[in-house]
């Protein structure tokens, strides 16, 4: 990030295996900018955590999951943030995604592991990228399924056919202002664009 010339950054990666430190980074592998509120989130893969820093990359809080849950490791892989500020965070260990409040304070998970989606299912199958349109739906692709849609509340909608099947396949997408969908599928090389009903 540039101001005035300078490159700021934020982050740091610790020698003391076991010990975290607030605003120590260990493999970032995505960030959601939320200027609404002037804050970046951090999928902190290596640490296993989500962090959320200011727009001046001081560091804010971390997400964290209730004590009952201190044994399920996190391993973030993408973020969304829907209006209201909650973050959607998909978990490729457990399967499952992850939504926390705006404070950082754990709401609920969901989505389940599973190989092939039978529709109306809770099943994931590897979730990937992860996007969220104006009306709060979330839409999370699927290494072997393609992408499925769901409510803010994490229930089933539907599904959506992808071209590619192999694990992997499908790394980021997009919704833009009138609600077209853009997938990306970089073992085939392929672009899909799935238009608002």
């Amino acid at each position: 990030m540039r101001d005035g010339g300078r490159e700021r950054g934020r982050g740091r990666k610790g020698g003391e295996r076991g010990r975290r430190v607030d605003d120590q980074l260990d493999k970032p592998i995505d960030s959601y900018r939320y200027w609404k509120r002037r804050k970046i989130y951090v999928a902190d893969k290596g640490n296993h955590r989500v962090q959320i820093f200011n727009a001046d990359l001081t560091y804010k809080r971390t997400c964290s999951l209730p004590d009952r849950d201190k044994s399920t490791v996190i391993c973030p892989e993408k973020i969304a943030i829907n209006s209201a500020g909650k973050a959607y965070v998909t978990n490729s260990k457990n399967t499952c995604v992850y939504v926390f409040e705006e404070s950082g304070q754990f709401l609920f998970s969901f989505g389940r592991k599973g190989n092939l989606r039978d529709r109306g299912s809770l099943d994931l199958s590897s979730p990937t990228a992860i996007a969220i349109d104006s009306e709060d739906y979330v839409y999370i692709s699927e290494s072997n399924v393609g992408v499925s849609i769901f409510d803010c509340n994490g229930c089933f909608v539907k599904a959506l056919g992808v071209r590619g099947s192999s694990p992997g396949n499908v790394k980021a997408m997009h919704i833009d202002t009138r609600g077209n969908l853009y997938v990306c599928e970089s073992r085939n090389n392929h672009v899909c664009v799935f238009l608002r009903d």
